[in-house]
């Protein structure tokens, strides 16, 4: 298992990432957990709130998806909280 960081909102992070994982250790499963902390209850939440704790998730799980979609994958596993079902 190997853990890795980087801002999976920058594509070209994600690809460099990626890219860099060795042919003899190949990329066999992503979980994504990245977020941004937000303690502001739903009901309270602006829109521009909103925004700023989904985004990096969606582009996140965009990024991952395009650029691992080739691999052969046994797992690709996303963490959310309930608020951003």
């Amino acid at each position: 298992v190997t853990l890795a960081a980087c801002d999976v909102g920058d594509r070209e992070q994600v690809r460099r990432l990626v890219g860099g994982v060795p042919a003899e250790h190949p990329l066999t499963a992503v979980v994504h957990a990245a977020g941004v902390p937000n303690y502001i209850g739903l009901g309270e939440v602006t829109g521009a709130e909103l925004d700023e704790v989904l985004r990096p998730k969606a582009l996140a799980a965009l990024h991952l998806h395009e650029l691992t979609r080739e691999s052969e994958l046994s797992a690709f596993v996303m963490f959310s909280s309930g608020a951003g079902v």
